[in-house]
Parts: C-alpha cells; sequence; structure tokens
C-alpha cells in the first residue's frame, strides 16, 4: 500500500498503489494468473494467499479520535471517495453484483461459508460478489463499526468457484475427511462379516444389487425404535455406510428440508457408490429385497432420507464434507449424528463377534434351539474373521488421538498457565487455546473447565482402563503423587463446591488431583453407580484454586447475614445500610442498600457487606500481616487484592468512609494504576487495607482473582506444582479466622458464645449472656419483618422464615413507603406467586389500603398487576375489597396523586395481554483480526472444532407470547350490586367531593 499525499506523515488513510478507476481492469489481469502461484505481486501491488483464496488489501481508514478538524473530515471524504470509485469500477466492468449478507445457521449462529465468516469477523454488513467463471471476485466494503468512528476496510478476494459458493469445507484438503480411526481398527472384510450376519439374522440377508455401475451387495439392519444402517459393499474393495437415527434432526424439520439436509451430507461420495445406493436388490432366496431408507424426490433424484454417510476408498474410511460441515456448523459429533446406535454397539466394534455375542445363554430348549441356529448361521457366512485390532486402534475415537500421553498433559500445563491471562469465554472461532488432545474445554463463567476426554464401551473396558491408567502415571509422573478431592466430609455431608458439583454431577465420589501452576487438574475416570454420563469415561477437570474449597463450609450466604448482625451488635457495632451500585429490583429502578458490619479487635478486623441479591463481600485483616503503609507499592498491592471482584460489589468497598470499621488507603498524588483495564479498581483513589478479600456470586464464596494470583506466585515460587491453598488458607490471609468467627459450618446459637475460646478469639473476653439472648432476639421473626422491618431486616432471617407469598401481603402493609417497595419487589423478584388471593383481599386490594400510599407505589402496582395479582377481589369483606379503581376512587387524595396509580394498573394490565419486547442481547466486541489473519486462524481443519461458537450477532427469532386474559372490560360488574367501574364513576357519588373526571376519560376512551 502507498499512502495518500494528503495524510502525510502520519496517514490515517492506506491504500494499494492503484487508481481506483481500474480496479476492474486490475482484477481481470489477476484472474489471468496461474491459480497455483504463491504469494506475487502484480503492477507493484502485493498479492497474498492463504487457503486457496487469493487477497489484496485495497484500503484501510483510521478516523481521528474526538471531534473531526475541517482538514480531517476531507480526509475522511477521500477515503470515501477512493473506496465508493473502486466499487463503481467493478460495477461498470462487471455489472452489478450479488450482495451477500453474512449468513449463519444452526443452533450456536455458526457462518455457512468461508465469506459469511470473514464478514462476521471483520464485521461487515455484506460483500459484492461478480461470478468470472471459474473463479469469483469479491469486494468488501464497509466500517467495521459505528460509521465515522470505526475503521473503514476495503479488501478484494478472488476465490475459486467452490468454495465462493460452497460452505465452510470448501477450503478443507481432501485428506481432512479421513477418519482412519471411525471403524475402531476393524478391516472391512471383517465388517462385510459382521453386516452379513446381522443383516441375515434380524432381517433379509445380504441382496445383490442389480442397475449399479458395479457388482455391489447391500446389508440393512434396522431395529424396533427405526435406528437403521445400511452398508453397500463392491467388489473394487470401497464401501459406502448410510445411517438413520429417528431423534437426530439436520434440518428445518420440513420434509423438504430433511431431504436437502439429506443430500447435502452425500456431497463427495463418488458418483458410482451413489448410484448403488437406489440400486434395485435381490434377496438370496431371488425375491426383490426391499430397501430399509425411506426415500424422497428432490427435483427428479431420489435421496435416502439419512443423517449420516461415511465411505471407504479402498484404504481409509471417510466422512463425506456435507456430513463434516452440518457437524462443524451445529457442533456435533458422530455419536450425535446416531452413529453410537447404529454402528458402534450393534457391530460390536473393536469387540470380539462370534456367536456367544448373539446366542441367549439360557439352558431352555428355545434357547438351546436359538443358540445352535446363530452357530449354523456363524459357520455358514462366506466371510472370514478378519485379524483382531491392537493397541489404540482398537478404542478408536473414544480416545484422543491428537498425541500421545504426554502431549495431553503438555496441553494441560499449556491451558494452566495461558488461563491465568485468557478466558475461556473470550476464545476465538477456532483458538484452540483451551483445547486438550483435540477436546474443546467447556467453561463454566471461570471457576472450572471440563471435558470428556475419552469414553468406552463395555466390550472394551480393560483397554481402556489401561490408557486411562497410562494417563494417570504419565500425570503423576510428571506432577507427583494427587491428591485426593472427595464430594463429602468426614461427617458425611456434602461440600458444595464447583468441583464437587462436576463430580456429582459424573457420579464420582472422589477423584485424583494435582496442582499445576496454581490450578487443580482432577481426573474422574472409570465407571460409577449413579452416573448422568452414561457410559465409562475419563473426564478432565481443570479448576481455580478456590473452586476446590468451600471457605463457608456449607453455611448459606442468608445465614451468615444473621449472623454477623448478632457478632455487630455484640462487638458494639450495629450493622449499617449502605448505598452501592447495584442491579435494579425486577420491573423498578429501585436499588436496595446493602448491609455492612464487622469486628475489630486488636489481632485482626473482618468486615461483612452483603447485598439483597445473595451477594456480598467479606474483608479480613491479619495485623501481623498487613502491609506496610510506607512501602512504595503498598496501595497497588492493597488494590492488586480486589481484582476480579465485579464492580458493583467493589462499590461498597472503594473510596468508601470505613466509619471505624477498617482501615484504608489512599492512593498517592498523581499515581496512577497498574491495572491493564479500567473500572472500578482503576479508578479508586482508596481501597481498605486487608490481607484476604472474597466474595459471593449468589452461588459460591470465592476469593479474588488478586488473591489467587498471589497464591499462585507463592506457591509456585520453586515449585511449579506447589499448594496454592497452603497459603490461600493460612493465617496471612485471615480466611479460617473469618470462618471461625463466622461459625461456618457449625451451629449458632447462644451456647456458641460461652465457649470462652470463641469469646478470647473475636470479643477479647466473656460475653454477657443476656446481652447475647437480648442480640439474638433483635433479629425480627420473618412476618415480622416484612410488616414493619426493611428489607435487610428481612434478609437477615429469610432463609428460616415461611414461603415467600405469606410474607407478600404483610409487606405490602408495610407503612414505610421504601421498605414496603423494596420488600414487595424482592418478594416477586424472588417467585412470590401475587394471584393467589389469601383473604377477601387480594395483594392488590392490600396495597391500596395501605395509609401511607402514594404515587410513587406505582411502581410496585404496576409489577403486581403485570405478575397476574388480581385487580378484584372475587369476595368481600365487611368494609373493604372490590375493584382496585373503586378503591383509588374512594380515597379522599386529590387526582393527581392518583394519576400515576391509574396508569399503573393498566399498564400492568396491557403486560399480561401485549408480546413483550424482547431485549437484545449485548454482543461481545469483535475481535479486531486482520483479514490474512482471520483466514489464516480460521480455515485450518484441526481447528474446525472451534467453529460452533459464532455469530453473537445475529439475534435468534422472537417467539410472541400468548395473551392470557383480555384487557380490562371497563363494563363488567366490578360492585356487589352488579355495577361496572364505567358506572360507578360516571356518576361520581364518592366519599368525597374530589374529582375522578381523568379516571373517568379513561375508561371511556376504553370502553369506546
Amino acid at each position: 500500500m502507498t499512502s495518500d499525499p494528503e495524510t502525510e506523515p502520519e496517514p490515517d488513510f492506506e491504500h494499494a498503489d492503484i487508481d481506483p478507476v481500474n480496479i476492474a481492469g486490475f482484477a481481470e489481469r489477476l484472474l489471468e494468473r496461474d491459480w497455483n502461484e504463491e504469494e506475487f505481486e502484480l503492477d507493484g501491488v502485493q498479492v497474498q494467499t492463504s487457503s486457496g483464496i487469493w487477497i489484496v488489501m485495497l484500503g484501510a481508514y483510521v478516523p481521528p479520535e474526538g471531534e473531526a478538524t475541517a482538514q480531517e473530515q476531507e480526509e475522511m471524504s477521500a477515503a470515501l471517495t477512493w473506496v465508493e470509485d473502486a466499487r463503481l469500477s467493478a460495477q461498470r466492468t462487471w455489472g452489478e453484483p450479488m450482495a451477500r449478507e453474512p449468513q449463519v445457521s444452526g443452533e450456536d449462529d455458526a457462518p455457512e461459508g468461508v465469506i459469511d465468516m470473514i464478514l462476521l469477523a471483520l464485521g461487515l454488513e455484506s460483500a459484492e460478489l461478480w461470478d468470472r467463471g471459474a473463479r469469483f471476485v469479491a469486494m468488501l466494503t464497509g466500517w467495521q463499526g459505528e460509521p465515522g468512528v470505526s475503521q473503514l476496510v476495503q479488501a478484494m478476494l478472488v476465490l475459486p468457484r467452490e468454495i465462493a459458493m460452497g460452505g465452510l469445507t470448501a477450503t478443507l484438503p481432501d485428506d481432512a475427511t479421513e477418519q482412519e480411526l471411525l471403524m475402531h481398527g476393524e478391516t472391512l472384510g471383517e465388517l462385510h462379516r459382521r453386516a452379513a450376519i446381522l443383516s441375515t439374522l434380524f432381517s433379509d440377508g445380504e441382496a445383490r444389487l442389480h442397475g449399479a455401475p458395479m457388482l455391489a451387495t447391500r446389508c440393512s439392519l434396522q431395529s424396533r425404535t427405526g435406528e437403521t444402517t445400511v452398508w453397500i459393499f463392491t467388489e473394487d474393495g470401497r464401501a459406502l455406510l448410510l445411517i438413520r437415527h429417528p431423534d437426530v434432526t439436520l434440518d428445518d424439520g420440513t420434509a423438504e428440508g430433511e431431504l436437502a439436509a439429506s443430500r447435502r451430507l452425500l456431497d463427495g461420495v463418488p458418483d458410482d457408490l451413489l448410484a448403488c445406493i437406489a440400486a434395485a436388490g435381490e434377496r438370496p432366496d431371488g425375491a426383490v429385497a426391499q430397501h430399509a431408507l425411506e426415500f424422497g424426490l428432490l427435483g427428479d433424484a431420489p435421496v435416502p432420507r439419512i443423517t449420516g454417510v461415511f465411505w471407504f476408498d479402498g484404504s481409509t474410511w471417510r466422512v463425506t464434507r456435507g456430513l463434516l460441515e452440518i457437524a462443524v456448523r451445529d457442533g456435533l459429533g458422530m455419536d450425535d449424528l446416531g452413529f453410537r446406535s447404529t454402528v458402534r454397539q450393534p457391530f460390536r466394534l473393536g469387540g470380539t463377534f462370534d456367536a456367544g455375542v448373539l446366542s441367549p445363554h439360557g439352558d431352555s430348549d428355545e434357547e438351546l434351539a436359538e443358540r445352535a441356529r446363530v452357530e449354523r448361521l456363524f459357520a455358514a457366512c462366506p466371510y472370514p474373521p478378519g485379524p483382531r485390532p491392537e493397541g489404540d486402534r482398537l478404542l478408536g475415537y473414544a480416545i484422543p488421538h491428537a498425541g500421545a500421553r504426554g502431549a495431553i498433559v503438555d496441553d494441560i500445563e499449556r491451558v494452566c498457565e495461558q488461563w491465568w491471562t485468557h478466558s475461556d469465554d473470550d476464545a476465538g472461532w477456532n483458538d484452540l487455546m483451551f483445547n486438550v488432545g483435540g477436546r474443546t474445554l467447556d467453561g463454566d463463567g471461570g471457576r472450572t473447565l471440563t471435558t470428556i476426554l475419552a469414553e468406552s464401551e463395555q466390550w472394551y473396558l480393560d483397554e481402556f482402563a489401561a490408557w486411562s491408567d497410562g494417563l494417570f502415571a504419565v500425570m503423576s509422573e510428571r506432577w507427583g503423587d494427587p491428591f485426593h478431592m472427595r464430594v463429602r466430609d468426614r461427617s458425611g455431608a456434602v461440600r458444595r463446591t464447583p468441583v464437587t458439583r462436576v463430580m456429582r454431577a459424573a457420579g464420582f465420589e472422589d477423584a485424583p488431583g494435582w496442582w499445576v501452576n496454581g490450578h487443580a487438574v482432577m481426573l474422574l475416570a472409570g465407571t460409577a453407580s449413579e452416573r448422568s454420563i452414561g457410559v465409562p469415561s475419563v473426564m478432565l477437570v481443570i479448576a481455580t484454586a478456590d473452586a476446590v474449597l468451600d471457605p463457608m463450609e456449607g453455611t448459606t450466604t442468608w445465614a451468615l447475614r444473621g449472623r454477623a448482625r448478632v457478632l455487630g451488635s455484640l462487638a458494639g457495632r450495629e450493622n449499617e445500610p449502605i448505598s452501592w451500585n447495584g442491579p435494579v429490583l425486577a420491573g423498578s429502578e429501585i436499588v436496595p442498600d446493602a448491609t455492612r458490619g464487622g469486628v475489630r479487635t486488636d489481632f485482626a478486623t473482618w468486615a461483612w457487606h452483603f447485598t439483597h441479591d445473595g451477594r456480598g463481600v467479606l474483608l479480613s485483616c491479619t495485623n501481623e500481616f498487613a502491609p506496610d503503609p510506607a512501602a512504595d507499592d503498598a496501595y497497588q498491592r492493597l488494590a492488586d487484592l480486589f481484582d476480579g471482584v465485579p464492580d458493583d460489589l467493589l462499590s461498597l468497598v472503594l473510596d468508601r468512609d470505613p466509619a471505624g470499621l477498617y482501615d484504608v488507603m489512599r492512593r498517592q498524588d498523581g499515581a496512577e494504576s497498574e491495572m491493564t483495564e479500567g473500572g472500578a479498581l482503576a479508578a479508586a483513589q482508596s481501597v481498605p487495607v486487608v490481607t484476604g478479600v472474597y466474595w459471593s456470586d449468589g452461588t459460591d464464596w470465592r476469593a479474588s482473582d488478586g488473591l489467587l494470583r498471589r497464591a499462585r506466585s507463592i506457591a509456585t515460587d520453586g515449585d511449579p506444582n506447589g499448594n496454592p491453598l497452603e497459603w490461600i488458607t493460612s493465617a496471612q490471609t485471615g480466611l479460617r479466622a473469618l470462618t471461625w468467627v463466622l461459625c461456618a459450618g457449625r451451629g449458632f446459637d447462644a451456647d456458641v458464645f460461652t465457649a470462652e475460646p470463641y469469646t478470647d478469639f473475636v470479643f477479647g473476653g466473656p460475653v454477657d449472656p443476656d446481652a447475647a439472648q437480648a442480640a439474638m432476639d433483635a433479629l425480627l421473626p420473618a412476618l415480622d419483618a416484612a410488616h414493619v422491618g426493611s428489607l435487610n431486616d428481612l434478609l437477615d432471617i429469610v432463609s428460616n422464615g415461611p414461603g415467600h407469598r405469606f410474607l407478600l401481603d404483610a409487606a405490602l402493609s408495610n407503612s414505610d413507603p421504601r421498605s414496603r417497595r423494596e420488600i414487595a419487589l424482592w418478594l416477586l423478584e424472588e417467585g412470590a406467586d401475587p394471584s393467589t388471593q389469601l383473604s377477601f383481599l387480594t395483594p392488590v386490594n392490600v396495597l391500596l389500603e395501605n395509609r401511607t400510599l402514594d404515587a410513587d407505589d406505582a411502581v410496585l402496582l404496576r409489577r403486581l398487576v403485570a405478575s397476574r395479582a388480581a385487580v378484584a377481589s372475587t369476595t368481600f369483606g365487611a368494609t373493604a375489597g372490590g375493584h382496585a379503581l373503586v378503591q383509588l376512587c374512594d380515597l379522599d387524595v386529590d387526582e393527581a396523586v392518583l394519576e400515576p396509580l391509574y396508569a399503573a394498573i393498566l399498564d400492568g394490565l396491557r403486560q399480561r395481554t401485549e408480546p413483550e419486547d424482547e431485549t437484545p442481547s449485548d454482543s461481545d466486541e469483535s475481535a479486531e483480526i486482520g483479514l490474512l489473519q482471520t483466514i489464516d486462524d480460521t480455515l485450518p481443519p484441526e481447528e474446525f472444532s472451534r467453529l460452533r461458537t459464532q455469530a453473537d450477532d445475529a439475534a435468534e427469532a422472537s417467539t410472541p407470547v400468548e395473551n392470557l386474559e383480555p384487557p380490562l372490560d371497563a363494563h363488567a360488574p366490578a360492585l356487589r350490586d352488579g355495577r361496572s367501574v364505567l358506572d360507578y364513576v360516571s356518576e361520581g357519588a364518592f366519599p368525597h367531593a374530589r374529582s375522578r373526571s381523568g379516571l373517568l376519560s379513561l375508561l371511556t376512551e376504553l370502553s369506546s
């Protein structure tokens, strides 16, 4: 590229040294070149090649930051003119182009073709394509984001027709379809023997084909549930295998879509083998052999309805490009297509296949006769048994073949290293960063990475166990003797950690583990009695150090809240509410205050912060190990400990006045944060002085990323396999002390405060029993907390309270407006069902009876009605009940106060009857990668497994919400005497002299 003279010396627009009005002429000369040429120059312009594509970067423009000057606006205009001239040159020469917008398909919105993939990677909306015979010319032009702010790019691609018009597999080399171990090492002759025997035993036997281009036979097998397998063997040593599984869907659900998907699966099968599929078959007895597969017409051609196709080329088994593309697009493996139940299991791949496998083993006359029949069938089979597969070939693709066991261990070490700086959520489409032995690791949001490394069938368990044992031995040789992770503690209670949840789901009570670069690596291998996986397998689990630890030993966050409140009270410091930048309550803009408190002694400080969404932050500071405030890096070392805590939780502790709860350290004037990314921590000017930071994500208590990094640094200093938990649970972090203070994993009653070691440790001396009992009694019963307390009062004891629905009416009667709204909205968010009526008052009636009702209760009223709370009671009490609008009319307040409440009722009813607008999901920012890097990184076949996580910007079609009930009927009877709401408001006979003309206008409009 050369620079536009107007942008010297630092050009914002770079472009190829071509006259833009002659781009088409340049492309014509390019099309005349020998296609086999590697990277070359034409007319002084560099042409690069990648995976069968020629690429010319025509232009790139980077807008200036901030508001553009007049000169910069001229430069932008010049760039736009240049790229537009280039497009017009092509259009004048070749005519109107084909417009190609990114096409995605499958559950993961994978790009359908190479051009689609490039468009999505670059963030462009469309490409222009011109058909030039054997090749296509594509021009990609556009802003990568917001026009005028993001980068403007233009590139020209020259592609073979099959790549331009084909799918993602079009660029794959021929050997990408090879599946050497598909049949677990079984020879073609042995497969022919098994197919012939099973076809004879359960079907019409082997059929000779007529009308095929070569001598060939067909064997079929179909189960009672519809799994179908059809083998075709040819005289020249080739074979074709077709399968159909009734539960596999590869199309849009229509008959035409199913046939189109089946035809696509057959792409790449040699024509002579294709011609054998529909050929007529003759049974051994001379009768016509029926085909086990169903056929349909696609155009004039018969197409079998299938879910998989494989063929043997004389030396190796292959999958078709069509099958490979569908598997890549939808993230499917062979077993997802039905291979296990249609082929591997019935034909016992990798195992012995003799009369004993298919014969009954009883001694009844019928069983003996059946066994004799099967033995005669095996003896009469014209195909001799093949040699047995040896070694790992017998296991096929059940185990990783991307490398030896040592290579798998190398992959694990690589993942354990890079996980400190990269996220599996941010991995690219074809990024093998989180891949072990060719298996992609699945994350759970930052705590564990898991994958099934290997699976086994029952008939080769011994060989599979030997492979698993060999992997265990290599791990132990590399990393030393393992520790043992157990699901239950010594008392038999289940440990509730991310790792034990994985283990329980897999059915394992214990598993060996090793520490590798600060992460726990566990091997779940063998069979288990209660397995959800369903087959013997080897599962790899890589976890953060705190994911194997339950810091609070099973004590829930709600229970910790109540304990913390009692402890704070006894320490002479009541828990206090604090505002924070947390999430709003659903249906409102209300963010309830969090609560904080703590205990401070000469030995240490412990502080707690709890939020309405079940999360929290725990801080510990062991004074002996607190950082030296005079050290130059003291502030940064403290700030580092808070890294990884979500910004909204950080707002609880950063730049706060701790009011004596803990010490703080302020950033030195002029000092800049060393945090590489922005956010609350980088902008903070003060942080608490702590030695340990722990936070709850609503499910688990976890260590901060900064604490984990420090534990890793200390544990791996001199030993890459050091145990980071030793430091995390040491006296330096204060975690064990904090656990002791909160009585985590133990009971919490008045007897706790009679234990002298505990009270001396926490309070520095004995606690008055009466004071302890008073602090515990200060926790209101759940019903009272909802009726007269605050949301934090309720949350401190809600784990032991009655059902949420029972509390809702009490909350609606709360006389404090803020508490009323916060408690009721929280209960609704947690699933309280207001459609249930507990008395002659509906929840709406209860709210409108509240004497402190005001216009701000509209947000709560709208939420109640939208959640299907009845606006009219079906029963009447002595003085209250009836229709909500009638209740509002009777209130002796000005109508201006009531108007928001009217609107809330009508809006809430409208939400029941209208589909909700689907909130667009925020898509991750596109990776900033160049075009050449995009092509090189996405097309190699070994990386196609990563293509399942695609196209975040492709929105799924929304499904309308079904109308649940009709809107308000203003004429329906609403009062005991049969009058409607409209009748009542029209008459104007209220218990006061105030106007309700606004409501009357609304109802009149509604009724019309």
